[in-house]
């Protein structure tokens, strides 16, 4: 494929596999920011939140895709580290549930273990945009509705005979 028809192809790739996931990371992170949980929690997410909002805006750069995936994986064990670290703490010492700041830790570490089980998804859908960005056709329906041409007879071979 040359360079004007892969760029022809680019600049009308949807967005959408790459901003669907980083709106939904920003809302699970929106809702595990409102207690203080996870102190660190802000920084790695809002990279991921910059990265992914590059990458929706160049798309034509595979670097931009493949950044997303990148910071999702660190992402990801971080926020497993951060689990460890501070949920049997904050368990210990809110554990009773008794007031509004006991409930608002543990909706956020509800939070926190969503927006954890979504990142595969995350790095699944940004994938298919980091294979569609290379050059690849995508099968079916999910090629972008581009018409399949009519049946190409092949032409007969002469018959071999032994």
């Amino acid at each position: 494929m040359s360079n004007k028809a892969r760029q022809v192809v680019n600049s009308s790739l949807p967005v959408m596999p790459i901003l669907i996931p980083i709106g939904v990371h920003f809302i699970l992170v929106s809702l595990v920011l409102l207690s203080n949980f996870l102190p660190a929690y802000l920084y790695v997410h809002l990279i991921l939140i910059l990265v992914g909002l590059w990458a929706c805006h160049d798309k034509s750069s595979v670097l931009a895709a493949v950044s997303v995936i990148v910071v999702v994986l660190v992402a990801a064990v971080l926020d497993i580290v951060q689990l460890g670290l501070y949920f049997p703490a904050y368990q210990a010492q809110h554990g009773k549930g008794q007031t509004e700041e006991d409930h608002t830790w543990q909706i956020a570490a509800a939070m926190t273990v969503f927006n954890l089980l979504f990142k595969p998804i995350t790095v699944v859908l940004v994938s298919v945009s980091v294979y569609v960005r290379a050059g690849g056709t995508l099968p079916g329906r999910l090629g972008g509705g581009q018409e399949r041409g009519g049946y190409n007879r092949i032409p007969d071979s002469p018959q071999h005979e032994n």
